[in-house]
């Protein structure tokens, strides 16, 4: 009141000449504080039990977990369950690289090591030289853009990979070049 609204005039006029007030447009309303706005009115209780998750086939999916384990243990062996064997490589950037992890794939230039070492430590017995083509075929992961700037994760990367390959058994694909299996 007393902003000299046009209405305030308007009404003071109608009433002065005898005028109908009802031709008059109503007051706008008044809004006393600018900054109080309703606080909301939460309903969250309608339905509410078809919002819950519940996780009562927590145990059942554990074992189905692990029954699907041992049976890709079966199905793939004797390949190793965990997949391809993988280098260890330092982690990039100032913050991780103390942190030692597994990389994508060996150098080409770790595999070429570990195949002069295995020729030579095999002295006469014929070896598959490790190339791209057969550590891939073994379970070795292979990476080509990877490049070796330590020689300490070089030959700790070599020594993982004569490991392997010590233990290796690798099976002919033909019948004919397998071992006849003795009867005990």
């Amino acid at each position: 009141p007393g902003h000299g609204h046009s209405w305030e005039r308007c009404v003071l006029v109608c009433v002065c000449v005898s005028v109908c007030i009802k031709t008059l447009p109503p007051p706008p309303r008044l809004r006393w504080c600018v900054t109080t706005t309703r606080s909301p009115s939460a309903h969250f209780h309608k339905d509410w039990q078809r919002q819950v998750k519940t996780w009562f086939n927590q145990p059942a999916k554990k074992a189905a977990r692990r029954l699907a384990r041992k049976e890709k243990a079966a199905r793939i062996f004797p390949r190793p369950v965990k997949g391809p064997l993988r280098p260890l490589v330092h982690a990039p950037t100032l913050k991780y690289n103390t942190k030692v992890r597994f990389g994508r794939g060996f150098t080409l230039e770790e595999l070429k090591a570990a195949s002069i070492s295995l020729q030579a430590a095999s002295a006469g017995v014929q070896t598959h030289p490790l190339t791209t083509r057969f550590a891939q075929s073994v379970g070795i992961a292979v990476d080509h853009r990877r490049k070796n700037r330590s020689g300490e994760t070089l030959q700790a990367n070599v020594r993982r990979l004569k490991k392997y390959v010590d233990r290796l058994i690798v099976f002919p694909n033909k019948k004919s070049e397998q071992p006849a299996l003795r009867e005990v």
